[in-house]
């Protein structure tokens, strides 16, 4: 309760009781709480507190997120000397001796080599970041993660949404933490799960007894919902994510970047049609930011409408940036059964902003794509 981080924050209650909650389970849990609270968090401050018994730890998560863990490390475990990091960002990479946290993504993990310069039972800590990637238990992802949880005495798994279509997806993670308790696919689906007849045969469903699992599982599964800790949460709460520039916009961005300090090392760049040039390659590669984060956010947005029932806006400057936002959750929206998203734009009429906002508010869409717009009261969203 005394960790205090970087930036001078500490982890809220709820946060410090999945810490003890982990440490009751000998740190081999799934921390399933709702997206937002603070997964990342909760399992660095377990290294942090932890670190001779969990250290060298490997954080197994999407691409999408590998510096934005990085950057946690830092913020809450402490330092690149205290705690240096190997983050791994291709194939050829191999997991080097040395650090003490090695950050992989899934296809990474299929590489047999990745920690061939390692001794065997080196690492001590596995977490499983977005664990529901490995919801497939015969997949190639999922059995390069068992193969490196065999060896490895402690396993945290992460996932604000563990299910995403039926109770058999569970399996995989449960086997990755407690294969005492889960040790066969076919045996935890006779168990826990029910059957539908999808009128080609038997399907698997939901869980058969939901409290029989949730007894059975107590002491290995944690979830919080944001209203079970509203208390404890401030009305306002601000995290910052960290993106990688698409390697597909590279080029655009470096050709901006040297037409920029073309401009700044010459005389041009002082008068005023210079100044107005540099302004205007700034924007341009602010647009190019913009259109690289389109992927990440709709990642963020989807995990978010299926761990939660709140509301979402998302505000965006670029007009071409905002159709792509919507184009992608739409369709992710209809094939996963969800409401189209709703659209608040500069270009609409007072009247018509407030239409907008009243349907959003009172209607089935979780999703807003807007504008920077003033005036517009959206305090019942997130």
């Amino acid at each position: 309760e005394s960790i205090v981080f970087s930036d001078g924050c500490k982890p809220w209650p709820y946060q410090i009781d999945a810490v003890k909650f982990a440490e009751t389970a000998n740190v081999r849990c799934i921390i399933a709480d709702e997206q937002g609270l603070g997964k990342t968090i909760e399992s660095l401050s377990l290294i942090r507190l932890h670190p001779e018994k969990l250290l060298p730890a490997v954080i197994v998560c999407p691409s999408t997120v590998k510096l934005q863990w990085l950057y946690e490390i830092q913020r809450i475990c402490g330092s690149s000397k205290e705690f240096p990091t190997q983050v791994i960002q291709s194939g050829k990479e191999r997991a080097m001796p040395g650090f003490k946290i090695y950050i992989v993504t899934y296809d990474m993990l299929k590489n047999k080599d990745l920690f061939q310069y390692l001794p065997e039972g080196t690492v001590k800590t596995l977490i499983i970041d977005e664990c529901q990637r490995v919801k497939n238990h015969l997949s190639d992802r999922a059995k390069a993660v068992q193969t490196v949880a065999k060896t490895t005495p402690h396993i945290i798994a992460m996932s604000g949404t563990p299910i995403k279509n039926n109770a058999g997806e569970y399996f995989t993670v449960l086997n990755l933490v407690k294969p005492t308790m889960f040790p066969h696919y076919q045996k935890f689906l006779d168990n826990y799960c029910d059957y539908y007849s999808s009128g080609w045969g038997n399907k698997v469903g939901g869980l058969k007894d939901s409290n029989r699992f949730h007894e059975d599982t107590k002491d290995i599964i944690i979830r919080r919902t944001k209203a079970e800790v509203l208390t404890e949460l401030p009305a306002k709460n601000r995290k910052f994510h960290h993106v990688e520039l698409d390697r597909k916009l590279n080029k655009a961005y470096a050709a901006a970047m040297k037409e920029l300090e073309v401009l700044l090392y010459s005389d041009e760049g002082d008068t005023f049609a210079g100044g107005t040039a540099k302004i205007a390659i700034m924007s341009k590669m602010r647009h190019i930011t913009g259109v690289s984060k389109v992927a990440d956010c709709v990642d963020f947005v989807t995990e978010f409408l299926l761990s939660t029932d709140r509301k979402i806006v998302i505000f965006c400057h670029h007009l071409d940036v905002a159709d792509m936002l919507e184009a992608n959750i739409n369709q992710w929206c209809a094939e996963g059964g969800f409401e189209k998203v709703c659209k608040l734009t500069a270009s609409l009429n007072g009247n018509d902003r407030t239409r907008v906002i009243e349907e959003f508010k009172n209607g089935s869409s979780r999703v807003m794509v807007s504008g920077f717009i003033e005036g517009a009261n959206l305090q019942f969203c997130s």
